[in-house]
């Protein structure tokens, strides 16, 4: 996690951010301690709605990117 803290911008641009779990995906999310910018992180969540929307074979649309990404940031941050 240090090395994700460390190299956020990184780790985030890499192809493999794209295949991680969603579980992982909501503990990053809540991470205060990144180093990247409010931009950067929602281009890197967005990038993987599109394969997660890819996984669930569903079609990569904004209703579709919307409901996979804010069904599961609405849980995260629904108790701050």
């Amino acid at each position: 996690m240090n090395l994700i803290r460390c190299q956020s911008r990184e780790s985030f641009s890499n192809a493999e951010f794209e295949d991680i779990t969603e579980s992982t995906l909501l503990i990053l999310v809540k991470d205060d301690d990144l180093v990247i910018s409010e931009t950067d992180l929602f281009d890197a969540v967005k990038r993987w709605a599109v394969k997660e929307c890819g996984r669930k074979e569903m079609d990569t649309n904004g209703t579709n990117l919307r409901q996979v990404i804010l069904i599961k940031m609405h849980n995260t941050f629904s108790c701050y």
